[in-house]
């Protein structure tokens, strides 16, 4: 599974992975929540994934894999 994600759908996963929240993200990285959850939403699809979680999962496998 190789799913084209931008950078920053691929910094929000990450957060998404050490376990921050939409806020926490967006203040790290100095954009809103809504775009956060834009970039979750995005990122999901992409990764044709049925959740939030289950995105988190798909991902954290291919970066398991060394595809992410």
């Amino acid at each position: 599974m190789k799913a084209e994600l931008s950078p920053r759908m691929i910094a929000v996963m990450r957060g998404l992975c050490e376990g921050r929240i939409g806020k926490e993200i967006a203040s790290e990285h100095k954009v809103s929540v809504r775009t956060v959850e834009s970039q979750i939403q995005e990122a999901k699809r992409r990764l044709k994934a049925k959740n939030i979680a289950h995105a988190v999962h798909l991902y954290t496998l291919a970066e398991v894999q060394g595809k992410g």
